[in-house]
């Protein structure tokens, strides 16, 4: 028990297993900013299948209506199996600065994959009722538009389910980030692969303008906030290290309770 008595690790074997309409609830209200602290902290075995149906699902609508998809893309294998890797990067950041609120591994890997609903937007086959042009405009928005909201989640996870300031939010989110970002486009260079694919950018004269102005961006930006959050990540480890303090510590919110 942490001292402004909440449990350090939720446990969702606490209470009776949630219903599939329970399931879907707390699904729509993750999706819209409106599940609390201690319900994202305690998702159980039931919300991790949902998620992970979920994640199934779009990884197949992304390529369904592409004739060149592998079929390990048409299966949505790809997109499974990176739910777990991300989650298990943002996890081995996140633990050491909220050891009193970090969930357990099981519970985050619910939340991130509980995050896929959004994804919905890469199966809309544009392509079939709009110009080339104007589809991988249209592809590029929805592209957008499922990053910054899949971002806004992780951020209100971290401030409200996780407690941490607003600061320590910022870093805990943007490091993992900027770190794939600078090594899928710096290192592997492979950042136009990523933004097409991720985009369902099909018409290759517009895909390659397209991923190529993107990219661009990405490969100045993301190093330099690499490096920016790695050495406040650093300042943070230090602080929470040194004799008498302890890991950034929580902020309860208004909302830090759970509601069935």
């Amino acid at each position: 028990m942490s001292a402004n008595g909440d449990t350090s690790r939720g446990d969702a074997s606490t209470r009776p297993a949630p219903t599939l309409r329970q399931v879907a609830r707390d699904t729509f209200r993750l999706l819209t900013f409106r599940l609390d602290g201690h319900a994202q902290r305690t998702l159980g075995p039931r919300h991790l299948a949902f998620g992970l149906f979920w994640t199934w699902l779009v990884g197949m609508g992304r390529w369904w209506d592409d004739p060149t998809a592998h079929v390990t893309q048409h299966l949505g294998v790809g997109s499974v199996v990176y739910v777990f890797v991300l989650s298990l990067v943002l996890f081995v950041v996140f633990v050491p600065l909220a050891r009193e609120r970090m969930p357990r591994l099981r519970s985050f890997i619910a939340f991130v994959a509980l995050t896929s609903p959004p994804a919905m937007f890469y199966a809309i086959p544009v392509e079939r009722f709009l110009p080339a042009s104007t589809a991988a405009t249209a592809n590029v928005v929805f592209l957008l538009i499922v990053a910054v909201w899949r971002v806004a989640l992780l951020v209100r996870y971290v401030r409200v389910g996780l407690g941490l300031g607003g600061f320590a939010t910022t870093v805990a989110t943007l490091l993992p980030l900027s770190a794939i970002v600078s090594f899928v486009s710096v290192v592997l260079k492979m950042g136009d692969v990523l933004v097409q694919s991720m985009g369902g950018l099909r018409d290759q004269t517009q895909a390659e303008r397209i991923s190529t102005a993107v990219v661009s961006v990405l490969s100045c930006l993301g190093p330099v906030v690499f490096l920016f959050t790695v050495a406040s990540y650093a300042d943070l480890m230090r602080k929470a290290r040194q004799p008498g303090t302890d890991a950034p510590a929580p902020t309860p919110g208004p909302d830090d309770t759970f509601h069935s």
